[in-house]
């Protein structure tokens, strides 16, 4: 389904950040951040878009970049993520977040828990509002000697409304991935805009029936003004309320 929005703006952000956040503060250790940077960063992490979301984890100085707490987006946060069985079994971790102001760049640095059986690379990829991929950065290797393998992605568009993080290579199923000191660049006069993300499932509708398809809507730069939802595309006998 081809979901479109119409709003009205406000004036977007005047002035460019270079905001990190090092997850020296958030949620408690081993738990899921949410909208907790959202506020300070402008970044959110939803249950349903790409991966995993990041869970605060304690790794002492030295191996972290900055600090002694890392975001764990590796396989073990598979179960308390939702899945189970096999769909856990030798599953590939990564993360994606949102931004409520559209972004020239990302950076991180990635490290592995513990090391991997085979090579592994971190990879970001970088989205605008309407899902399309603008920017895809350099494959990193990394390995568990330390959080500190830079991994970056830079549109030339300033329009980075969404990234992912995905882990490569021979090595990427299992690879115990981690990230320390997530860098986000914002642009001076940014428009605003707005994102969706609808969980990435086929929804199976029976006939006669009705069912109810969840979409979060994610603000940028600054919209507030009210929306217009419409539904494109669907097939012959099916309808959305208006």
């Amino acid at each position: 389904m081809a979901l479109l929005a119409l709003l009205s703006f406000a004036p977007p952000a005047s002035a460019q950040d270079t905001l990190t956040v090092d997850f020296e503060t958030g949620p408690a250790l081993e738990t899921p951040i949410n909208d907790d940077y959202l506020t300070s960063h402008f970044v959110r992490f939803l249950h349903a878009d790409y991966g995993f979301r990041p869970y605060r984890r304690n790794v002492g100085t030295g191996p972290a970049r900055s600090g002694s707490v890392v975001a764990n987006v590796g396989p073990d946060r598979c179960v308390p993520e939702g899945g189970q069985g096999n769909d856990c079994e030798f599953v590939t971790g990564g993360t994606s977040g949102r931004l409520t102001r559209t972004a020239t760049s990302v950076r991180l640095y990635a490290g592995l828990f513990q090391e991997g059986i085979a090579p592994a690379s971190a990879r970001l990829y970088a989205f605008d509002a309407n899902g399309q991929p603008v920017a895809t950065g350099a494959a990193v290797p990394v390995d568990h000697l330390g959080f500190d393998n830079e991994v970056s992605v830079t549109s030339a568009s300033a329009n980075i409304a969404y990234f992912e993080l995905r882990v490569e290579g021979v090595g990427a199923g299992g690879a115990a991935i981690g990230f320390d000191d997530l860098t986000l660049v914002y642009p001076e006069n940014s428009l605003p805009d707005v994102s969706l993300s609808a969980p990435p499932d086929v929804i199976a509708v029976h006939q006669g029936k009705t069912t109810d398809v969840p979409v979060q809507i994610t603000r940028l730069n600054g919209s507030n003004g009210p929306l217009d939802m419409s539904v494109t595309g669907l097939p012959s006998g099916k309808t959305v309320p208006q």
